[in-house]
């Protein structure tokens, strides 16, 4: 558990890293920066959840007072310095479950993408329309033609991703889709758009050691609506065209 300083980069068990202004574009984090609050983590650095201060301490009767820092402190003794959410352990194990269901959803997807079986790619599409909201916005964007069309009075989810005229949505929130309130500019509390650099930052020259790209970090290269790339090695201070052995090519 740690509080959130309102400008870091947080590291999503679902959502991947989303830098802060990211997060103050999309509805579901409206609250991290309207109130101080504690992010709740899985114990190897990806949150999993947050909670406003304020309520935390009325669920552990603790005061809450004007000294955001000091009332962490409080409730941090109160714990012993360490909380875990009841019933974490149980949300890791489903989500777990959950993204290799999405990932077996998705390679029937490709295998529909890429053939010609109408059966395989509608039996995908409901798939999909269910295992959606726990599959990343890079996986989605590589099947987008299998994701359901946007349609007046669908009962949608929270985190199910959908198309509309041609682009693919992540449902914000909970609601039955209006006509007057169609996906796009305007109904962004409704419709978060999924777009090719969602997630992740698009390469830069590193200056040195100290911002040089290290293993497993993602970057698009040599634009956003380019290709994705993860590093391999440690301590990358190349392009993916200068050091290619240092590269793996993503999607």
């Amino acid at each position: 558990m740690k509080l959130y300083d309102g400008t870091s980069t947080v590291s999503w068990f679902y959502d991947g890293e989303k830098t802060a202004d990211e997060m103050k574009d999309e509805p579901r984090y409206s609250r991290l920066f309207s109130c101080p609050c504690v992010l709740y983590d899985n114990g190897v650095g990806k949150v999993y959840d947050f909670e406003p201060l304020q309520d935390v301490c009325s669920r552990l009767a603790v005061a809450y007072t004007a000294d955001v820092n000091e009332t962490y402190t409080n409730v941090c003794a109160k714990l012993d310095g360490t909380y875990k959410a009841d019933g974490v352990e149980e949300v890791e194990q489903i989500a777990t479950a959950a993204q290799d269901a999405a990932k077996k959803a998705q390679a029937q997807a490709e295998q529909a993408a890429a053939g010609s079986n109408p059966e395989l790619a509608t039996f995908a599409t409901m798939q999909l329309t269910s295992l959606s909201p726990t599959m990343s916005d890079v996986d989605a964007m590589s099947i987008p033609s299998l994701f359901p069309e946007w349609k007046v009075g669908a009962e949608y989810e929270a985190r199910q991703v959908i198309r509309y005229e041609g682009e693919l949505y992540r449902i914000a929130q909970e609601h039955t889709a209006q006509e007057q309130y169609k996906p796009g500019t305007g109904t962004e509390s409704l419709y978060a758009h999924i777009t090719q650099s969602s997630g992740y930052d698009v390469w830069q020259q590193p200056s040195g050691a100290h911002d040089a790209y290290q293993k497993g970090t993602r970057v698009w290269y040599p634009t956003a609506n380019s290709a994705l790339f993860e590093s391999l090695i440690d301590g990358n201070t190349w392009s993916p065209d200068e050091y290619p052995q240092g590269w793996r090519k993503v999607a």
